[in-house]
């Protein structure tokens, strides 16, 4: 959501939860590292989704809702979201801390944050106005499905659980904090990239993210590239389709970046993947 100010300034907001995969994350982090690992999530996750329309983080505020509370778990929460606003020079200004008995389940939590940037009127991103036909479409890498899928990535856990062991980087890989792409985005504007459209690929995964950021009579020509090896684990034990991964994962790109074609040469010291082209419907 964005408000205008009358001297051109926007304030833009986003808020948004880590869902299930709090449940994951604990079960084999434990609950100092894990809720480290929790509250970084919320921060980054919630920063890309107005990174998008080029907004810069101003503050950020946390919910933190239990069913009975423990001050060491919230301590390691705070941390993590601490650490993470520190990246992106963001502050943590205000939180709200609920024990509910009769809302939550003893050793379950929900955990939701709320970012608040801003941008100028001037330099708002609105891919709906500035993608073009043939603009190249490059992908910043994930470190997993970051916090989306965990309902179905729980479900295909547990189905294992019997049968056979996970492999530890596996479990790694699902649980990683979401990656941060704010110093990406930065690094690309400073070397001048000429940036038409930005799409945080979230819940919908990759088929139904994109369409939400380009004009309506455009969409995006893929080029094959390798999914890596959580998303080949998921979809393997899962027994997924392609359209499946595609609409709840972001099997592997994290942000899509639409730019024009005389600028790729411009891109230093950003990891990508080549992921096609914009064309007409």
């Amino acid at each position: 959501g964005m408000m205008k100010f009358d001297n051109g300034t926007l304030l833009v907001t986003s808020t948004d939860g880590v869902g299930t995969k709090s449940i994951l994350v604990l079960e084999h982090f434990g609950y100092e590292k894990g809720f480290e690992m929790l509250g970084k999530d919320l921060v980054n996750l919630n920063v890309n989704d107005i990174l998008v329309k080029m907004a810069h983080p101003l503050f950020f505020l946390d919910y933190f809702g239990c069913g009975g509370l423990n001050a060491n778990h919230l301590k390691h929460f705070i941390k993590g979201i601490t650490s993470a606003c520190k990246e992106v020079g963001c502050a943590l200004i205000k939180g709200e801390t609920a024990q509910m008995p009769d809302i939550y389940q003893q050793y379950t939590f929900d955990l939701v944050g709320t970012v608040v940037g801003y941008c100028y009127e001037m330099t708002v991103l609105n891919g709906k106005e500035t993608i073009h036909e043939g603009d190249l479409v490059i992908g910043l890498p994930s470190n997993g499905p970051h916090t989306n899928g965990f309902s179905l990535i729980r479900k295909i856990l547990n189905r294992l659980k019997p049968y056979e062991t996970v492999d530890p980087e596996i479990i790694d890989s699902l649980c990683a904090p979401h990656k941060c792409y704010y110093q990406d985005i930065m690094k690309l504007k400073n070397q001048q990239v000429n940036i038409h459209g930005l799409c945080h690929i979230t819940g919908g995964g990759l088929s139904e993210n994109p369409p939400r950021t380009l004009p309506d009579n455009l969409t995006i020509k893929y080029c094959d590239w390798e999914m890596p090896k959580v998303f080949k684990f998921l979809q393997q034990k899962g027994h997924l389709s392609d359209l499946e991964m595609l609409r709840t994962f972001n099997c592997g790109i994290g942000m899509i970046v639409m730019i024009s074609k005389d600028d790729l040469d411009k891109i230093k010291d950003v990891d990508y993947i080549a992921m096609g082209e914009v064309s007409v419907n």
